[in-house]
């Protein structure tokens, strides 16, 4: 256990209920907090959240740590070694944080500009997931893949490919607008039609600004010479793989929540999704609420998609 009789004493001088005897507490600290070895750091940000939330709130000192690299611009995260550490700012570094903020604003002036971008990444990940489907048509069951058709305004042509018309809140158009085009061509059309919406499109554009300013700053500046350089490069690195990764998230669940209507007008449910239910050692009815805590919002993150199966 690595420890002493006196510690095991004092455990159970202010908890007599854990335990008869300094045996049995080893035990059962033993088999209570195993050792699980090495974790990685997903695991260990999930674990550090856990400890120092509460209430689901996160404690202020993490907000500071926000507002000083978010706003004030007086950190910056690096990664190192697969870690993230905090770094005050040089000059140097301050000149590159200069220079993207200057980026950012200029993005926000142009929504043009930022719904372009969020526009052709929701089309290539779309494209790569449609490609990768196909269906059984006609009574001799034959196989035909599917392909994307992302013209708005043009409705696409008959071909061997199966046609999915896909269109978002992007271009303008309603998902009511998308079910009507639907029921218009009929059951006998082979045009698979599609609407994505976008409800946390604040988050994305904020995802998607950060993302394109960090690239053209990085471009601006190239490769640094310096040791500070160096590190303002790694900060802004990590701000975009932090921005790609979650403007990828918001746009695959975007997809997943898509509207997708069968000619006629028939809409295409989801197929159900299992939710697997998280272990727990319950102890109180505190531990019980907790966990029930947990299952709900498990539950409700799936029945944004679809029906759910426990």
């Amino acid at each position: 256990m690595g420890w002493t009789s006196t510690s095991a004493a004092a455990i159970l001088a202010a908890k007599p209920s854990l335990a008869r005897d300094s045996f049995e507490l080893g035990d059962r600290l033993e088999s209570e907090f195993s050792s699980r070895g090495d974790i990685d750091q997903d695991d260990f940000l999930r674990f550090f959240r856990e400890a120092i939330c509460q209430g689901g709130e996160a404690p202020v000192f993490l907000l500071v740590l926000d507002e000083l690299i978010d706003k004030d611009r007086l950190l910056m995260r690096v990664a190192m070694g697969g870690c993230q550490e905090y770094r005050l700012q040089t000059r140097e570094s301050a000149d590159w944080f200069v220079y993207q903020r200057a980026e950012e604003d200029a993005l926000r002036s142009e929504p043009a500009a930022f719904e372009s971008r969020i526009r052709e990444q929701l089309i290539q990940l779309a494209g790569e997931q449609i490609r990768k489907l196909a269906i059984a048509q006609g009574a001799s069951r034959e196989i035909r893949r599917l392909k994307a058709h992302t013209d708005s305004v043009t409705a696409p042509k008959a071909e061997s490919d199966v046609p999915v018309w896909l269109r978002s809140d992007l271009d303008g158009t309603q998902a009511r607008e998308v079910l009507a085009d639907a029921a218009r061509a009929g059951i006998n059309s082979a045009i698979v039609f599609a609407h994505v919406a976008l409800p946390r499109k604040d988050e994305l554009v904020r995802a998607v600004i950060t993302q394109a300013a960090a690239e053209r700053t990085l471009g601006h500046f190239g490769e640094p010479q310096t040791p500070e350089g160096q590190e303002a490069r790694n900060a802004l690195s990590k701000q975009k793989a932090d921005a790609d990764q979650r403007a990828g998230t918001l746009l695959r669940e975007a997809l997943e929540q898509a509207q997708v209507v069968q000619g006629g007008g028939q809409i295409v449910e989801p197929s159900v999704q299992p939710v697997t239910l998280p272990r727990r050692l319950l102890r109180s009815e505190a531990d019980l609420e907790a966990w029930l805590a947990e299952v709900r919002s498990a539950v409700l993150a799936k029945l944004s998609n679809g029906p759910v199966q426990l």
